[in-house]
């Protein structure tokens, strides 16, 4: 089913009280949909054109968990989506800046994040998951992880 992981990320950010003391981060936050990973080709234009245009000058937060396959290689930001990224910061929200968070890898303790290019990106904030007291199975390790936060 398409779409599941989004809906369930972005409900640990916005969802509302649910009458027993669980809520998002943000319950009052609007959210929009970019339906990048629904289509079946990616190109550094795809993914531009989803972080550029007029959403970028009243959306505050893009939250991405999404990634390239670790195989070795440090796949990132083309340089269209860079110059959107950096239009974002610079100008996004009124001229107060975007902020682009990004999973720090889904594939596991066995893989680094630090082979995730967007992750890892200067633009970006890359969040890892945190299970009782230790990490996630599915969270990755690296140097440019900034937020570790509960996850399932």
């Amino acid at each position: 089913m398409i779409g599941t992981h989004g809906t369930s990320v972005a409900g640990v950010a916005a969802a509302n009280a649910n009458g027993v003391g669980i809520c998002g981060t943000s319950p009052h936050a609007r959210l929009i949909d970019i339906p990048l990973l629904s289509t079946h080709f990616l190109s550094d234009i795809a993914e531009a054109l989803a972080f550029d245009g007029d959403h970028m000058h009243w959306n505050s937060v893009y939250c991405s968990s999404w990634g390239p396959t670790d195989d070795g290689r440090c796949e990132g930001p083309g340089p269209m989506l860079r110059d959107a990224i950096q239009r974002g910061l610079e100008t996004g929200r009124q001229g107060r800046g975007c902020i682009y968070v990004f999973a720090a890898g889904n594939g596991g303790k066995h893989e680094n994040m630090n082979d995730d290019g967007y992750a890892n990106d200067r633009g970006t904030i890359a969040v890892t998951a945190l299970h009782g007291s230790g990490v996630a199975y599915f969270s990755e390790w690296g140097a440019a992880i900034s937020v570790a936060a509960p996850g399932y």
